[in-house]
């Protein structure tokens, strides 16, 4: 990943859409783990981002997690 996105400590830990953003390139090179961990980050920093508990979900239903997935699917909808 290109310097300052890699582990986001160049560009401001505030800002929670630079890790819902940074997962989901993750996850579209199949870093399935990394990308999970970057939506955790995003909603320990916004626990009402809609959009990370979805792609969290998404990212966690590729791993075959699919209990968990439903759950998140489900927040993502309460935050919106």
């Amino acid at each position: 990943m290109p310097g300052k996105l890699r582990d986001g400590s160049q560009t401001g830990s505030k800002f929670p859409d630079i890790y819902t953003n940074r997962g989901m390139m993750k996850h579209y090179l199949n870093d399935l783990k990394g990308a999970v961990a970057d939506y955790n980050k995003a909603l320990e920093l916004d626990p009402d981002n809609a959009t990370a508990y979805n792609n969290r979900g998404g990212a966690k239903m590729s791993q075959g997690d699919s209990k968990s997935a439903l759950e998140d699917f489900k927040q993502s909808n309460i935050t919106q």
